[in-house]
């Protein structure tokens, strides 16, 4: 394999380079496009506007060389599968008709009703856990983001059922009697909860276990019977995420969804409330039980720039607060971040694993700490990256809007000075794009497996601190490709401790003063490991432990202790249970199918059981979601010292940067219990 070119300016088709990237491999595939290319929703204040023309994207999907370059905020168009692009879509908003209509047939809701928004994936909606005493749903709305496009035709893509369509079809599916056993299997097909035609859709609800209903269950699950108030007050809007081939291997189109279904769940519940003649909204909570690797972890991210535009629309627009709870997320164990300091003139290396047989690429993200001012266009890092067995090259300096290549397209690099909205610094990111190691189809050879050596060097006059993290990733057609995460490799990274057990970021010492810190790696760290969509002061940030001993699950996400950035977060919010215990593992949920019970494992999970703590709190008259104190977050910091400490707990000291202002002992009731 022969080295990198030397850095030069490229015309990228678009401004997102995990977008670009993806565009460049598409074209190097045989056969037609899969996906056709969507403009992002604007700004909330702009909310009729989109930074690009219909005709701009239509020149996007039909030619790409021809698209001109973006000169405004990044992410500006993104994927979506043919078959669930709505194609009138750019018509409509060039006419100016906005994307969710003022009027129409809106489910209405009293004012003493709380509405959950769950954003998730394969969510049952034909549960009797989600209907109401009459059989009816509890789900005001729902929106198929990966079904054919079936309109409205404000939908931008996939497929939306409002409530009297969820009961026509659960009535359908139940012999004309809501009060009938369910066929779930007709009903989910129906609801396009199920596909069979593509290999590339959603099919979990056809198994034992679906992520999004164990999530939805321990959210909001009741029996509609013995807990009728809760069912009777607690209601959903719901988004089913599309499937992995719809946000890329690593990823990096899931903003966009997630953003498209934030702003759903918020503009719906705000025509809901109009609709109803209701003069305030009542209280909204999110639950969205996803997040990824890498990232800006501040507001250069694109979703933490719409989460910070939701967090002050309530302001804007008079809609209900924006609460979301997050999950810290599950790669504390992954070796996937490092941060190390450099020093002028000071170079340092970073091994970075790829495995063999891998049918997808591989990303890392390396983002220079030090806020820079406005204008900046030479990055202050220079950076080259070996591959197997290769030669190392001479430091070369980059400058934002850069691109070095490898051979064939199996690698490329981008530098960009990265601004938050206001424009008033820039921070420098390093995205490293490897083609698969192997492509499912045709000879071409991929980018080789091994280890691949990431060197950098400071190249300015003061210290700067870089943080690498392995972006996501994810096989996306189930079946038919495999992923094979890759990983960073440090000889100074204690993986287990002396006892062998799996070493955590901290050591949990009954009757110790402190928890001893194990995370000393000179390169390689568990700190920084959260979720880059919960490392932001708007949202909560759950992390999970264990609920016989308290134990903080080792596979929860660490912050870095401080906030590295404005609006950042350095530690979760708190943890609540992932785990029952050392001999059972994950918590109780409902399973793919009505009326089961499975046990899953995640701080998914012990994000949806904070959400819960929340709803129940709010049924109790304790905790109102549109006051103003306490706060969401401030509540939940409470929670530990609300919640008794089981005397079973070890008494051992943990770190912050683990638990965040402490561990919550609660999940919800189950009619079947393990312990």
């Amino acid at each position: 394999m022969s080295s990198w070119t030397k850095w030069q300016d490229h015309p990228r088709m678009v401004t997102s380079p995990y977008v670009d990237w993806w565009l460049m491999q598409q074209m190097l595939q045989p056969g037609p496009r899969p996906m056709a290319m969507l403009p992002a929703l604007s700004r909330m204040d702009e909310f009729q506007t989109l930074r690009d023309s219909a005709g701009s994207l239509a020149a996007l999907g039909t030619n790409p060389a021809a698209y001109e370059p973006n000169t405004g905020t990044e992410w500006s168009v993104f994927p979506v599968p043919e078959t669930s692009a709505n194609p009138s879509f750019p018509a409509a908003l060039g006419d100016g008709a906005g994307w969710l209509p003022d009027t129409g047939v809106y489910p209405t809701l009293d004012e003493d009703t709380l509405v959950v928004g769950v954003i998730d994936v394969d969510i049952a909606l034909g549960h009797k856990r989600f209907r109401n005493a009459d059989g009816s749903s509890r789900v005001f709305a729902s929106w198929q983001q990966g079904a054919p496009w079936g309109g409205p035709s404000h939908l931008p893509f996939g497929a939306e059922l409002r409530k009297a369509q969820i009961d026509a079809l659960l009535q359908t599916h139940s012999q004309g009697d809501l009060t009938r056993p369910l066929d779930q299997d007709g009903f989910n097909r129906a609801a396009r909860l199920v596909d069979y035609d593509r290999p590339d859709s959603l099919r979990a609800l056809a198994k034992r276990e679906a992520h999004g209903t164990h999530v939805m269950g321990l959210v909001a699950g009741a029996d509609p019977s013995a807990q009728a108030d809760f069912s009777d007050r607690v209601k959903l809007l719901v988004v089913n995420l599309p499937p992995a081939s719809a946000y890329g291997e690593g990823g990096a189109f899931l903003d966009y969804y997630l953003v498209y279904a934030m702003r759903w769940i918020v503009e719906t519940h705000t025509r809901m409330a109009h609709a109803s003649g209701l003069t305030k909204s009542p209280p909204l909570l999110l639950n969205i039980s996803f997040g990824k690797q890498a990232g800006a972890k501040d507001e250069r991210q694109v979703f933490v720039k719409e989460a910070k535009r939701l967090a002050e629309a309530d302001k804007i627009l008079g809609q209900a607060k924006f609460n979301a709870i997050l999950p810290a997320g599950n790669d504390n164990l992954s070796r996937v971040h490092g941060r190390f300091g450099l020093q002028p003139g000071e170079d340092e290396m970073l091994d970075w694993r790829i495995s063999p047989n891998d049918d997808t690429s591989n990303f890392v993200e390396i983002w220079v700490e030090k806020v820079l001012n406005p204008g900046t266009t030479k990055s202050p890092i220079q950076l080259d990256v070996v591959p197997p067995g290769g030669t190392p090259m001479t430091f070369r300096p980059a400058k934002s809007g850069q691109i070095t290549e490898l051979q064939d397209g199996l690698g490329r690099i981008y530098c960009d000075a990265v601004a938050p909205e206001d424009g008033k610094s820039v921070r420098f990111r390093f995205l490293v794009c490897l083609a698969p190691d192997q492509f499912h189809k045709g000879s071409k050879t991929g980018a080789p497996a091994g280890k691949w050596r990431i060197r950098l060097k400071n190249a300015d006059s003061i210290a700067h601190f870089v943080r690498a993290t392995v972006q996501t990733d994810q096989a996306t057609l189930p079946g038919q490709r495999q992923a094979r995460p890759s990983y960073f490799e440090d000889t100074s990274y204690e993986i287990f401790e002396d006892t062998g057990r799996v070493a955590d970021t901290f050591a949990y010492v009954s009757g110790a003063p402190s928890g001893p810190l194990l995370d000393n790696g000179k390169r390689l760290q568990r700190r920084g490991t959260l979720n880059s969509y919960a490392a932001n002061r708007f949202v909560a940030t759950i992390g999970g432990h264990r609920e016989t001993d308290g134990r903080p699950a080792p596979y929860s996400a660490s912050g870095i202790g401080q906030a590295l950035h404005r609006n950042g977060r350095g530690t979760p919010t708190v943890t609540f249970p992932s785990d029952d215990g050392a001999a059972h593992f994950g918590i109780l949920s409902d399973g793919a199918s009505d009326g089961s019970t499975v046990a899953l494992r995640g701080t998914s999970f012990s994000c949806a059981c904070a959400t819960r703590w929340l709803v129940e709190n709010w049924l109790a008259g304790r905790y109102d979601p549109e006051g103003a104190s306490p706060d969401m977050l401030t509540f939940l910091k409470q929670g530990p010292l609300q919640v008794p400490r089981p005397d079973s707990w070890w008494n051992a000291p943990v770190g912050r940067e683990k638990v965040g202002a402490g561990r919550v002992a609660w999940q919800p009731e189950r009619p079947v219990r393990r312990l």
